[in-house]
């Protein structure tokens, strides 16, 4: 005879959420131990299996076409979605604000934090430049 399945109160199933959550606070994916490791060589591709958890999962809600391509960059710090209306997307894994730059700089007026600084922008705006889906997207993004 089959055992009945365990009934669990709302206390228990409260304490099974917190230790979920407990564990969710635990797992940091963290780039900077990454970032003087050649990514490329067979010893760049072991330490970030060792140093990453093996899935981390994103979900895009509210997609009405779809969205054909996804990639992060290189040190996992930005993911760039491509969507079948024609754009692309852009979301920092750090939830730090991205800043996007003004069109009239040059890039050898920078010299320091302060001069990038006054040459980002506020706000980003939205812009389609392609006629299809986006159907690939190769990091660095130009």
């Amino acid at each position: 005879m089959l055992p009945y399945p365990q009934s669990f109160k709302t206390v228990d199933v409260q304490r099974e959420v917190e230790k979920v959550r407990d564990a969710r606070k635990r797992i940091r994916l963290e780039s900077s131990a990454l970032s003087s490791i050649d990514m490329n060589s067979v010893q760049g591709g072991a330490a970030r299996a060792r140093g990453l958890p093996s899935i981390c999962a994103y979900t895009l809600h509210d997609v009405g076409e779809g969205a054909p391509c996804c990639t992060f960059s290189p040190d996992l710090t930005l993911m760039a979605a491509g969507f079948s209306e024609s754009y692309i997307r852009l979301w920092s894994l750090k939830n730090e604000k991205l800043k996007g730059l003004r069109n009239d700089f040059s890039l050898s007026s920078v010299k320091d934090s302060g001069s990038l600084s006054k040459i980002q922008q506020k706000e980003g705006q939205p812009e389609s430049s392609s006629a299809t889906a986006v159907l690939c997207i190769l990091y660095p993004l130009t």
